[in-house]
Parts: C-alpha cells; sequence; structure tokens
C-alpha cells in the first residue's frame, strides 16, 4: 500500500482516521521518509517529465503532439516551477488539449512560462579576487 501526502499536509492528524488508530498508523507507516527536492533544484528532470506526460496527455486526449522545440523545452527548464510536478503536469496536458500543431513551440507556452529568461553563467578562474568577479558579471 502507498501513501502519498503532500508534507503541507499530515492526512493522519485529520478527520479521516481516528485518533485512536492514526498514532498506531502513522508509526506503522512512518518507517520511510523520502525528502525530494523542489523541481527547481533538479532542472535535469524537467525534459524527461515533460516527455513523459506528453505521452501520457497524447494518450488520454488521443492527440499527436511529437514534442516540444529546443526554445520551448529550454525555458520549460528556466522556469522555476513553484508548483513543482503538479504545475508541470498540469502545464503539459494543457498544452496538449489545446495543440494545434505537431510540436509544442515557446509561443505556446504560458506567458509567465515564456518570458522567464536563461540564466547566464559566469565562470570564475581560482585566484580571481571579488572587484574582478564583480566586472565580469556586470
Amino acid at each position: 500500500m502507498r501513501v502519498w501526502s503532500p508534507p503541507s499536509i499530515s492526512i493522519w492528524r485529520t478527520k479521516c482516521v481516528p485518533a485512536a488508530s492514526g498514532e498506531d498508523l502513522y508509526d506503522r507507516f512512518n518507517v520511510v521518509t523520502l525528502q525530494v527536492p523542489p523541481l527547481r533544484e533538479r532542472r535535469e528532470d524537467i525534459p524527461l517529465l515533460s516527455e513523459h506526460f506528453l505521452e501520457v496527455f497524447n494518450d488520454k486526449h488521443r492527440k499527436r503532439v511529437t514534442g516540444f522545440t529546443r526554445d520551448a523545452l529550454e525555458a520549460c527548464v528556466q522556469y522555476p516551477w513553484p508548483g513543482n510536478v503538479r504545475e508541470l503536469r498540469n502545464c503539459v496536458e494543457s498544452l496538449i488539449v489545446l495543440a494545434t500543431h505537431r510540436r509544442i513551440e515557446r509561443t505556446d507556452l504560458p506567458t509567465h512560462i515564456q518570458q522567464v529568461h536563461p540564466r547566464s553563467k559566469l565562470e570564475v578562474s581560482l585566484g580571481s579576487t571579488l572587484s574582478q568577479i564583480e566586472k565580469r558579471a556586470i
């Protein structure tokens, strides 16, 4: 049996489980606690999850969207996904339902995701002073 619960909700402390058995069940199920970092901390998962959801929702909605353009996927990777995987999942489903062509393009994405700018990388060599780093960053 699997029980999934967001960290903000304790199903064991709610009315769903009677108080007498709630603590006992909690102790039995609380053997392993997994701490999964938010999606913004594991951006490398975004392309894989996006492709997975694309397949799931193509089947569900009988669509034939083949994938994301490189630009659209880059925008998705740069977006911080405050709603985590659920937000990504809902976004991909919406994109599939509303799709009018075979590939998801950046312009198909919600505006707040389209407008995310890629982070620039700054290479710093060992021995650089703070003022040198700041000059290069500016």
